[in-house]
């Protein structure tokens, strides 16, 4: 009885010292954030407003002047609008306090939400290399070069002041810098439907806007292709991409006190927030603060591994008995 009373006092030991160290550290490991979240909402609610009305007007201009690179670069547009909405869907879900039903919240909606994100874009690109490919043996459409290229000036624009209205933030928030890559990726391929429009119009090679088409299909495979598998791993509680589980295991096992790491899963709780579930072997004869301690120590090393929550269960095989915390 004396054992399990000495390890109830450390458990609160330990949860107060979490709290400490919650409150007086200066390190930003992804899992708090130091600016304002409002605006940042508003920046995202903005930019996903301007880019799904362009979406409209790029996709209706690509009909009417027969441009499937406009359809390209209005498809690369509608994933990029989905996945600012994305963002801010990680925000808000972030807030919802976690109940008896949902422990962990809501937050594995935004990897949900990834995944039927890249689906949708892998369904367009397969769409749009056919018709760029097509494209290329009918050569009987003429191709309004000029209204292309206007209309990819437009779209720089738009991309540029999104890019702009992001960048304060993807500077603390991972979501974020993804969201702001990719508007900047965005400016660049209407950039690149500019030059083919400015091209057709000048010297009528209709081939162009099919070769700028498939050139933005195969830009979009890859990440694509990333997009869809890392969300699937995720789905299936697969140990997230920024975490390297050996040397996260080694790291525990060099921690002063450890004696074995008998066990370590690590999942996604979203597409932001890690959590690791250790069951681990202490060295015997130590005191209740120094049980403590290790353990302040182990979730400080989980939290630079990119791992924010951490549930960590202790065995002494002498006392054959064990701890979780």
């Amino acid at each position: 009885m004396a054992h399990s009373h000495h390890h109830d006092h450390s458990h609160e030991h330990n949860h107060s010292h979490n709290h400490h160290d919650h409150a007086h550290h200066d390190h930003s490991h992804g899992h708090t954030h130091h600016f304002d979240i409002q605006a940042i909402s508003w920046s995202l609610i903005i930019a996903a407003l301007l880019n799904f009305i362009f979406v409209g007007v790029e996709a209706a201009a690509g009909y009417f002047y027969n441009s499937v690179a406009l359809w390209a670069d209005a498809s690369h547009n509608l994933s990029d609008a989905a996945s600012l909405l994305l963002a801010l869907l990680a925000f808000r879900l972030a807030k919802i306090p976690a109940n008896s039903r949902y422990n962990f919240g809501l937050k594995k909606t935004t990897i949900l939400a990834a995944f039927f994100n890249s689906v949708l874009l892998a369904v367009a690109l397969i769409f749009l290399a056919y018709q760029s490919i097509a494209r290329f043996w009918l050569l009987n459409s003429e191709v309004f070069g000029l209204e292309t290229a206007a209309v990819a000036g437009l779209g720089i624009i738009i991309n540029s002041a999104t890019a702009f209205l992001l960048m304060s933030g993807s500077k603390e928030d991972a979501n974020m810098r993804g969201a702001y890559l990719h508007m900047v990726a965005d400016a660049l391929v209407s950039l690149g439907v500019l030059v083919s429009g400015v091209l057709i119009w000048l010297t009528s090679w209709q081939w162009l806007d099919a070769a700028v088409s498939l050139a933005v299909v195969l830009l979009l495979v890859r990440s694509t292709w990333s997009l869809l598998a890392q969300s699937w791993r995720l789905i299936n509680a697969a140990v997230p991409d920024a975490v390297d589980w050996e040397k996260l295991k080694h790291a525990v096992l060099h921690v002063a006190g450890v004696e074995k790491v008998l066990e370590l899963q690590v999942w996604a709780l979203s597409s932001s927030e890690n959590m690791a579930a250790l069951k681990l072997s202490f060295k015997d004869g130590l005191t209740i603060s120094q049980v403590a301690d290790i353990q302040h120590k182990i979730k400080h090393l989980l939290e630079h591994h990119h791992v924010q929550k951490s549930n960590i269960e202790i065995v002494f095989h002498s006392h054959n008995h064990t701890c979780s915390h």
